[in-house]
């Protein structure tokens, strides 16, 4: 799992800066965002985390460790 910095034209998971240093946005994972996800990787936003969402992933951690 990975938690990226939403925006980034890397990083980003849900949208990215357009290069044109304008403010404007496209719809689309980043590069090191979207080659995670295509290696089975499950990538947050920073803006995804929530304290209920971050304690549901380590439930979820827990579970897997004990297995």
């Amino acid at each position: 799992m990975a938690i990226l910095k939403e925006g980034s034209p890397s990083c980003g998971v849900h949208r990215v800066h357009d290069g044109s240093f304008t403010g404007k946005y496209t719809k689309h994972p980043g590069v090191t965002a979207a080659l995670l996800m295509k290696h089975g990787i499950k990538v947050y936003s920073e803006k995804d985390m929530t304290v209920g969402r971050l304690e549901e992933l380590i439930a979820e951690d827990i579970k897997r460790d004990h297995i």
